[in-house]
């Protein structure tokens, strides 16, 4: 028999939510709203507890299974199924793997104030996108991840009003209520922020269609105007990658019926006006990100920014000058005001200027430095404040092979390039306890406008293009946080 935390306390769980719950009582009306028409759709009830929800579901006329870890549990709802017989079929099983319960077997799959007692919420997701027919739904309800955390309370200031006070809310893992006489008390649960859901949701191919937050009908007054649970419905898409080890395709169309494994993200991108940047800007916006771009020309910056909007995505344009410490305050606070976050930087702003050490010019050493290693400096340490609150990101540095090893007119450059590494390494060192991680993309010769004037008539038909490049750093962007990805270097077959 497996155990469960549940099985010590199923009778008094049982008379606690018969007898009705707040939780279940909000979370009810907004679930079957976001339900919709179930008569004669095949639904499993994961975490089902003793069938409060499966009964409700089989008198509305569908065809439910009933599953949980908890055999004291089942044991109470097929008493209930007997007393009045509903078509319910129960059985135990482990969220993370049901291996007795087929692929594609079912239309839905809900889960109601579960998800937070599993421990491996991936292994979760990804057995439940597993069991669900294509195109079926996937529809759960949670105690809101950014109101109810270990941590919130409620305080009453001078004058008598209410507050709800959130403090450690990237603090994940198991944790128990100092009220011994709750649910949380007796059996514990697993915080998690919302992106973390996001992220473990579109991993497994489960892409969030509709969110519900509902509030206490009448005057509940410390519930008043605070949301205590989150209802989502997410549809089943087809992966066309297996396990996203496949690089997406740079262009695609956002709206479309494939998996877009960012979406949800927000990424910025330095240099994003032409070359690289343009290209891995589109990209990103191609995978469902919104994609902050900022570069020093304005005019370039809104063609980009258009292109974005006409492919269906989402684009903040900010002008700014990267290696400008304001400059670079102000792109970050812009950017958590548009969308309160920030998952991905890639840092592409740079330049070069061809010539011999001997005569290099000392305000062009310092000028090759400022745009391309202080630029990423300042970048990079400014997002690992609103990476961290959002549970982990990636720092994607666009070097070149010249970081790899120098030539001839190009001292400065590879000089700064190489500095860029360094402190890539290092700053991985630093952040990955924060699934923080660095990556450099090194590319080889690329057909950029840089290049062209650097190397006039040269032939750029035989280099990699801009496309090539953000299709590296598209592939790095949608690796699993497991993934540690130091370098990608890339460079044409000529």
């Amino acid at each position: 028999m497996i155990d469960s935390a549940y099985d010590a306390v199923a009778d008094w769980y049982d008379g606690v939510t018969e007898a009705g719950s707040l939780l279940h009582d909000i979370a009810m009306p907004a679930l079957l709203n976001v339900v919709g028409h179930v008569d004669g759709v095949h639904i499993c009830d994961l975490a089902c507890g003793q069938g409060i929800v499966a009964r409700r579901l089989a008198r509305l006329g569908a065809r439910v299974d009933g599953i949980d870890l908890s055999q004291r549990l089942l044991d109470i709802a097929m008493r209930y199924e007997a007393e009045q017989p509903l078509g319910i079929a129960y059985q135990q099983g482990d969220a993370q793997r049901l291996d007795a319960v087929p692929d594609g077997c079912y239309h839905g799959v809900i889960c109601v104030m579960a998800l937070m007692d599993i421990p491996d919420l991936g292994a979760a997701c990804h057995t439940i996108s597993r069991i669900l027919k294509p195109d079926g739904r996937f529809i759960f309800v949670i105690t809101h991840p950014c109101f109810q955390t270990p941590s919130s309370s409620w305080v009453t200031d001078t004058s008598g009003i209410r507050a709800r006070t959130v403090t450690n809310y990237t603090r994940e893992g198991f944790w128990r209520s100092d009220n011994l006489e709750g649910v949380r008390g007796k059996v514990g649960a697993y915080h998690r922020t919302l992106s973390t859901y996001v992220h473990a949701l579109s991993e497994a191919g489960l892409v969030i269609e509709r969110l519900e937050e509902p509030l206490p009908a009448g005057d509940i007054a410390e519930h008043t105007g605070v949301p205590s649970v989150l209802v989502a419905r997410c549809r089943k898409v087809s992966l066309e990658m297996e396990q996203q080890d496949a690089i997406p395709a740079a262009h695609a169309t956002p709206g479309g019926t494939r998996v877009q494994p960012l979406r949800g993200h927000v990424a910025m991108v330095t240099g994003a006006g032409r070359g690289i940047g343009r290209a891995s800007a589109l990209s990103l916006a191609g995978a469902g990100a919104s994609v902050v771009i900022t570069a020093r020309t304005r005019a370039e910056l809104d063609a980009v920014g258009n292109e974005i909007v006409a492919m269906g995505g989402s684009s903040l344009v900010h002008e700014a000058d990267v290696t400008d410490e304001a400059a670079v305050a102000a792109l970050f606070d812009a950017t958590l005001a548009w969308h309160g976050r920030l998952d991905l930087l890639v840092n592409n702003a740079g330049d070069n200027r061809r010539a011999n050490i001997e005569s290099v010019p000392l305000a062009d050493w310092r000028y090759i430095f400022e745009v391309n290693a202080t630029s990423t400096f300042l970048c990079s340490r400014a997002a690992i404040a609103p990476m961290r609150a959002a549970g982990g990101g990636r720092i994607i540095n666009v070097t070149s092979m010249a970081a790899k090893r120098g030539s001839a007119t190009r001292g400065s450059y590879s000089a700064a390039k190489f500095s860029v590494h360094g402190l890539s390494e290092s700053l991985a060192a630093e952040v990955l306890q924060d699934d923080i991680h660095v990556t450099c993309v090194c590319p080889g010769a690329v057909a950029t406008a840089l290049r062209a004037r650097s190397v006039p008539g040269e032939d750029q038909s035989t280099l990699l293009t801009p496309e090539d490049v953000a299709d590296a750093v598209l592939f790095v962007a949608t690796r699993h946080p497991r993934v540690v990805l130091p370098e990608i270097c890339l460079w044409p077959r000529a």
